[in-house]
């Protein structure tokens, strides 16, 4: 999946130059990988940004904590649905 594209595979519009939103776009591409293994299911991602200074970024908004956590909710949806 990609924050760089727009619906109709255009590209995603900059955010306004000179603001520092939070929620100001920072362009990247996930590449998310489920694998099986002995009955269980192995999750990576590859998360590729345009550049250093938006990775950083990222990270410091709490990046790989918000990943952990929506794995986490997946996790439950999944394991309530086979009871």
């Amino acid at each position: 999946m990609t924050s760089a594209l727009a619906p109709g595979y255009r590209p995603a519009p900059d955010p306004v130059a000179g603001v520092d939103l939070e929620c100001a776009h920072i362009p990247f591409t996930a590449i998310l990988t489920l694998e099986e293994h002995a009955g269980k299911t192995a999750y990576s991602v590859l998360v590729l940004h345009k550049d250093e200074a938006g990775r950083k970024r990222h990270e410091e908004m709490g990046f790989h904590e918000g990943w952990n956590m929506a794995l986490d909710q997946l996790i439950e949806v999944v394991q309530g649905l086979g009871r």
